[in-house]
């Protein structure tokens, strides 16, 4: 029973129940207990009820609702300006007295918070406990799974029509699947699955039970994900039934279906005019790109590399990095957050480094840097970043522009500038506390850090009136506090991060 249900029924039992007369404390136990059992048992009928009424009326909805409408064009991935290659720091050169240099920018980002994900219209509370015999297992993301399923799981949808689906949508409502579901939500708990985890989770479950991409399955994992509190949209297309998953992020290089003010993408093949379902179910919540938590896999050694700093020898770090991960952030939408695009960095920098990963790093690095100044760690980290990764441009060995998580840039050969600005503020945040942004110039992305020693000098931006020091990654060999050449600041854009 979750904490709502129990402080529920502890408030209104002892809110009405005193110690009768002539009643033994042992009889007055025995009598709150059998007052709570059965109080719980009221609301849990009362919250079945809810959940039934809503699901019974969105059935009838979708009767008569369905509307033709078609899609809009994919918004491709930004292209870049012509990427800034590195440069090369010349010591001599370059390495004149540094002064404080206070840099324009031209606009500062800021990210929106992220929303806490979805839950259910009401608690769901188990039911009969045959269930926990019939089980249904699958492995995600190298996690081997078992779900309790309904000893009669398997419908059948003989069409798509808007009668078929409502009836069997009644169905579903009827409490079968509410095991189901709580152990769905379990495993998006236990795994701290973000939302496109999860609901690639709902569709390898729901594929494997009934079918890939049959009607049934596409039904079932849109159930589930209604259900789990999620917003979408059921949608025909000939005889196929389609899902369709709300969002309030643009996601690239994917049509899409306006709606509400909210973007609709289909889970599966991407179809062209869809007869859509426009009902809303209560309370649903748009998708999400962020990741706010560390995605659980189990451990792997698939990939092991060595990097080094140049300028520092004991900066000598063996990489351990998990396959499963890497394999799950190869299938990850890259989209903007409200009308800026350079927004989509913030998904990846705000993604907290996989664990396996960070407890081996994380105190190799940690004993390095112990005892060193706060100038001297910047520089540390950032030669680290610049020297032991090898630049490559995405055109060349992607045929796109793509970012990495951090984790990825630990993994690929190659690493561009912001693969480093990404993995770089990562490292600063986690290692050293310190505020971190990233900054856009046209063709280069680059990093700032609110350091908190006046003594480091540099050139720098003020960023809601705090005093950020310029660290370039792309710029080899460069120490803190130095822009890279060419760099029109007039035209950088600052991208803040959690």
């Amino acid at each position: 029973m979750n904490k709502f249900f129990f402080l529920l029924c502890i408030s209104a039992i002892f809110s009405t129940s005193v110690l009768h007369a002539q009643e033994t404390f042992d009889e007055y136990r025995k009598r709150i207990n059998k007052e709570f059992k059965e109080h719980k048992q009221r609301v849990e009928q009362d919250f079945d009820a809810y959940r039934k009424k809503v699901n019974a009326d969105f059935a009838e909805y979708m009767r008569k609702t369905w509307v033709k409408v078609a899609p809009k064009p994919k918004v491709p991935q930004p292209k870049e300006d012509q990427p800034i290659p590195p440069v090369i720091f010349e010591k001599e050169k370059d390495d004149k007295p540094i002064q404080n240099n206070q840099k324009p920018i031209e606009e500062v980002i800021p990210i929106p918070k992220p929303e806490p994900q979805p839950e259910p219209i009401a608690p769901i509370e188990e039911k009969e406990k045959e269930q926990e015999k019939n089980l249904h297992s699958l492995t995600y993301m190298g996690n081997n799974i078992k779900v309790r399923i309904p000893q009669n799981y398997r419908f059948i949808l003989r069409n798509n029509s808007e009668n078929t689906v409502a009836n069997a949508w009644k169905d579903l409502s009827e409490g079968s699947f509410d095991n189901t579901l709580i152990d769905l939500l379990n495993l998006r708990k236990t795994y701290r699955l973000c939302d496109w985890a999860y609901l690639n989770l709902l569709k390898t479950f729901s594929y494997g039970l009934l079918g890939e991409r049959s009607n049934e399955a596409t039904l079932l994992t849109a159930y589930l994900y209604t259900q789990s509190g999620y917003m979408m949209r059921l949608a025909q297309s000939g005889n196929r039934l389609c899902m369709l998953f709300g969002s309030k992020f643009l996601l690239f290089d994917k049509p899409y279906y306006s709606l509400d003010g909210y973007y609709y993408y289909n889970m599966d093949k991407d179809e062209s005019n869809l007869n859509i379902c426009k009902i809303k179910f209560p309370k649903e919540q748009a998708f999400s790109l962020y990741i706010t938590q560390e995605q659980v896999v189990p451990q792997t050694d698939n990939y092991v590399r060595t990097l080094q700093a140049k300028a520092y020898p004991s900066m000598r770090f063996t990489i351990h990095t998990n396959k499963h991960l890497i394999d799950f952030y190869n299938t990850y939408p890259t989209g903007k957050i409200g009308s800026n695009v350079c927004t989509r960095w913030a998904v990846y920098a705000n993604t907290p480094l996989n664990s396996q990963t960070r407890d081996r790093l994380y105190p190799a690095l940690k004993n390095v840097l112990s005892g060193k100044s706060q100038a001297d760690a910047l520089n540390m980290l950032l030669n680290f970043v610049q020297t032991s990764l090898v630049y490559e441009y995405d055109d060349k060995v992607w045929g796109r522009d793509r970012a990495f998580f951090s984790e990825e840039t630990l993994y690929y050969p190659y690493a561009d500038c912001e693969d480093r600005a990404i993995l770089f503020t990562r490292l600063v945040r986690d290692l050293l506390h310190l505020k971190t942004a990233l900054v856009y110039y046209p063709g280069h992305l680059a990093c700032a850090v609110k350091v908190t020693d006046p003594n480091i000098k540099g050139d720098f931006l003020i960023i809601n009136g705090a005093r950020y020091l310029i660290c370039d990654p792309t710029y080899i060999n460069a120490p803190i506090g130095w822009t890279m050449p060419d760099m029109d600041n007039n035209k950088a854009k600052v991208i803040q991060l959690d």
